[in-house]
């Protein structure tokens, strides 16, 4: 048996807690051996560590209330105002990828404990993984390995990618041949993220799939949408995409637009919010 420890952070003991008791204390936060293909397998998802966490000190609450202590994970959900507030157990069983891109697909609220612990985790891979491919050079096709560690699926060779890139999911994302992504594009892809053969993506664009409500008190919860583009779409630079927008086969935007709505396809849309200026051809 392997035991590894974790911290997020720095550790401070309650020493004057533990006098007098039968412990025995080892540096470095891991114990054990194999120890890198056990993190290996719990950053993939695939080892559960929730029922090794016993307590914390303090007992610490994230920004949506869940609190980590006593083997499981506790979030407070507040409705409107006068509702009667909940108390959702984490139940220790973990999301996989499937289970989440399917809730994704059916556009519901991404709101339970355990699909929040999952975008956590996948939150972490995909910064680790970013992290790598913006720190240094690389080649175009050590690029595309890293994307297709990235996207969890293939990248054609075609494709072109000029770091860096962000993106805190990353399993969402389709892209087709001949698409070329400039330097500085954030790419929320819980919702849904394609690009069609041929797509053009211009500096610092966004695509947001995710959405907040706008009830103060359900602000946290998340609803995701998909984003589309066509074939040969030109995005240009720093304009937004949001969510539940598919755009058509050769449209444009232009640069520093905001686009909320359907564009036609060999439309040139533009503006904030973005509206259809000609039409191509």
């Amino acid at each position: 048996m392997t035991v590894v420890a974790l911290y997020d952070e720095p550790q401070v003991l309650p020493l004057p807690d533990m006098y007098g008791k039968n412990l025995t204390f080892k540096t470095g936060g891991v114990d054990g051996c194999d120890c890198a293909e056990i993190l290996r397998l719990i950053a993939a998802g695939k080892i559960d560590t929730t029922p090794l966490i016993t307590h914390r000190f303090p007992p610490v609450r994230d920004p949506v209330g869940r609190c980590g202590e006593s083997g499981g994970r506790v979030r407070e959900i507040t409705g409107s105002a006068g509702a009667d507030r909940k108390t959702e157990k984490h139940t220790g069983i973990m999301m996989t990828l499937d289970d989440f891109l399917k809730l994704a697909r059916a556009g519901r609220p991404l709101a339970s404990a355990e699909t929040l612990e999952f975008m956590d985790r996948m939150s972490d891979e995909a910064r680790r993984i970013t992290c790598r491919l913006n720190a240094s050079y690389h080649t175009p096709g050590e690029v595309r390995e890293l994307l297709e560690q990235l996207f969890g699926k293939p990248v054609d060779a075609s494709v072109r990618l000029f770091p860096p890139f962000y993106t805190d999911f990353g399993k969402n994302i389709s892209v087709g041949r001949n698409v070329f992504i400039n330097a500085c594009c954030h790419f929320q892809d819980h919702g849904g993220v394609t690009l069609g053969d041929g797509c053009m993506i211009g500096h610092n664009v966004v695509f947001a799939t995710l959405n907040h409500e706008l009830d103060p008190a359900r602000r946290a919860e998340m609803t995701p949408a998909p984003i589309v583009l066509g074939r040969n779409v030109w995005v240009g630079s720093n304009a937004t995409i949001l969510q539940g927008v598919t755009i058509g086969d050769g449209a444009v935007v232009a640069a520093g637009a905001v686009v909320t709505r359907d564009v036609p396809a060999a439309t040139v849309v533009g503006g904030v919010p973005a509206r259809p200026i000609r039409r191509i051809g």
